[in-house]
C-alpha cells in the first residue's frame, strides 16, 4: 500500500482543528488605483501565507462596488474561474481583505 514500507497511523483530530490547519491565511494585500473611468476602480494582489497570490479587480456595479476574481477566456468568449475560493467564508474574507485595501489606498 504505502511505498515507504511504513505503516500508517491514524488518530482522531478535531475537525475545526484540520481547517484551520489546512486553510490559507491572507498574509498580504496591495491595491492599485486605476484611475482611468470606466467601472474599473483598481487591481488588488492577494497574498496567501507568502507563497501565493492573485489578482483581483476591483468593479463598480450598479449595486456598489465588488471583486473579480481571476478569470480565463477561452476562444469562444466563455469566462472561466481560474482561482477561487471552495467555501463561503474564504470568499467573504477576500472580498472584505481586498475592500479594505481600497479604502486604505
Amino acid at each position: 500500500m504505502f511505498k515507504t514500507g511504513l505503516t500508517p497511523v491514524f488518530f482522531y483530530v478535531h475537525k475545526k482543528f484540520i481547517e484551520r490547519m489546512i486553510c490559507m491565511q491572507i498574509t498580504k494585500t496591495e491595491f492599485r488605483k486605476y484611475d482611468k473611468g470606466g467601472n474599473l476602480k483598481g487591481f488588488c494582489r492577494v497574498v496567501f501565507d507568502d507563497c501565493f497570490a492573485i489578482e483581483t479587480r476591483l468593479i463598480q456595479g450598479k449595486n456598489g462596488v465588488f471583486v473579480s476574481l481571476p478569470v480565463y477566456t477561452n476562444k469562444e468568449g466563455k469566462h472561466r474561474n481560474t482561482a477561487y475560493p471552495l467555501t463561503k467564508e474564504m470568499r467573504n474574507t477576500i472580498v472584505e481583505a481586498v475592500l479594505k485595501a481600497y479604502k486604505e489606498a
